[in-house]
């Protein structure tokens, strides 16, 4: 399998400066306290929800109840009592963001996030299909967002189609001309129009999706079922283990992303990942990339509750060179993996 590392990341660019970030904080922390009441009961054996295997540690507990459990098989983590997940997605449950939505930035995400990954993507298919042209290629993404992923596929050439719920997010696609099935995917409640257009796609995609599903085997294995044998599945995740995860671990619960309690259930090894896929797929290659360095300088801030200055801004401006070193080093805290369908 193909390895990349390192993905330049400018966090001034989409208004994340240090206020921003210190209210991403506390609007976190708010939350999560309000989503602890709702964790159900603690399990005596908890599972592996990446791998099932039932051998786990406790890595750490995130805002005083969110237990996070390292496989002793794969090597994810994942959350070992689930909070009441359908309310937290819903339009009153206090943890929708709009910043995917937001146009003042939205350009800047696709220039910035979403063209790097899709000529990547592009780029592996091309490998395995010599001549291989965009043109009339169904590129599907399931959990859309703000359609940054599909307008940059679309402006390479794909046919596209966004699978996404949430009512602002849909108004938004609607906005930018992208195609668009509203539904959730739900292997309990199997829907005959994502099943027909997943099974026309060229590309399946799932970015920062599968970390928010409380079965992603049972999700991996109904979506994939629908897949033609030749589609190439593109899945982005947090991953372990990484410097963001220490970064963490050791913030004084000052966190404002990766092991985010009580959205993110689980964080995915390589291995895990792989394992949750299942075996009707052949990885084709990995990009490693994530902001662990640039986490433990804004967490210092924080901490120390200090304001921007000349040095912070230094510091932050080294990150994509600091951070590449440490992707190099399997220390990465995003993975994005795309496979083929073999069988």
């Amino acid at each position: 399998m193909e390895h990349r590392y390192g993905k330049p990341f400018d966090p001034f660019s989409i208004g994340r400066n240090l206020a921003k970030i210190r209210s991403i904080m506390t609007e976190g922390a708010t939350g999560a306290a309000k989503f602890a009441k709702t964790l159900s009961d603690y399990a005596e054996r908890p599972y592996c929800r990446v791998c099932g295997c039932e051998k786990s540690h406790v890595f750490a507990v995130i805002h005083h109840a969110y237990e996070y459990r390292a496989c002793e098989n794969c090597g994810s983590l994942f959350m070992s009592r689930l909070p009441d997940v359908s309310k937290m997605y819903s339009d009153d449950g206090a943890l929708n963001s709009d910043s995917y939505i937001d146009e003042n930035v939205w350009m800047n995400r696709v220039k910035m996030i979403a063209e790097p990954k899709v000529a990547f993507i592009r780029d592996v298919v091309a490998k395995q299909e010599p001549g291989f042209e965009s043109k009339s290629a169904l590129w599907m993404d399931i959990g859309a967002g703000g359609g940054e992923v599909l307008y940059s596929a679309r402006m390479s050439g794909f046919d596209v189609q966004a699978i996404e719920s949430d009512p602002k997010e849909c108004a938004f696609l609607k906005k930018k001309g992208i195609p668009l099935i509203r539904a959730f995917v739900d292997p309990e409640h199997p829907n005959p129009e994502i099943e027909a257009a997943v099974s026309k796609a060229k590309i399946v995609s799932l970015f920062n999706v599968a970390e928010h599903l409380t079965f992603p085997q049972a999700y991996f294995s109904y979506l994939t079922g629908w897949m033609q044998r030749g589609s190439y599945l593109v899945v982005e995740v947090p991953r372990y283990p990484s410097l963001a995860a220490f970064a963490n671990i050791t913030s004084c619960g000052h966190i404002y992303r990766h092991l985010v309690a009580p959205i993110h259930l689980q964080i995915f090894s390589e291995q895990g990942l792989l394992q949750c896929i299942g075996d009707s797929f052949e990885p084709l290659a990995s990009w490693e990339f994530g902001q662990g360095y640039m986490d433990l300088v804004i967490d210092a801030m924080v901490i120390a509750g200090r304001e921007e200055d000349a040095l912070y801004e230094q510091l932050i401006g080294i990150s994509n060179d600091m951070q590449r070193v440490v992707d190099e080093h399997h220390f990465a805290d995003q993975m994005l993996m795309v496979l083929r369908k073999t069988m």
